[in-house]
């Protein structure tokens, strides 16, 4: 008998066509004002201050992103936000 495993959160949240591409769900308004936050280099509670929310909220914020798009570090998620340019890079 083959034992079935449980589905990650992160492959919950990604849908995979016939091809095998695969789609993420895009991130909330609020989720892109967190990402610009991290990237800007923001902590927790400074997001939290400067969105006028709680920093359990920003924490739930950031664990939601990183598991709707599957990413597994900040470098990642900084990556991310510089290719879907959600943040841009200025150049001297």
């Amino acid at each position: 008998m083959t034992k079935r495993t449980q589905p990650t959160k992160a492959k919950l949240n990604r849908m995979e066509t016939e091809r095998g591409a695969v789609f993420f769900r895009e991130p909330t308004e609020r989720e892109l004002e967190v990402i610009r936050l991290v990237a800007a280099g923001y902590k927790n509670r400074e997001a939290a201050e400067k969105m006028g929310i709680s920093v359990k909220t920003v924490e739930t914020h950031r664990a939601n992103i990183m598991n709707k798009l599957a990413l597994r570090n900040v470098v990642d998620l900084i990556t991310y936000a510089i290719r879907k340019g959600i943040v841009v890079i200025e150049q001297d």
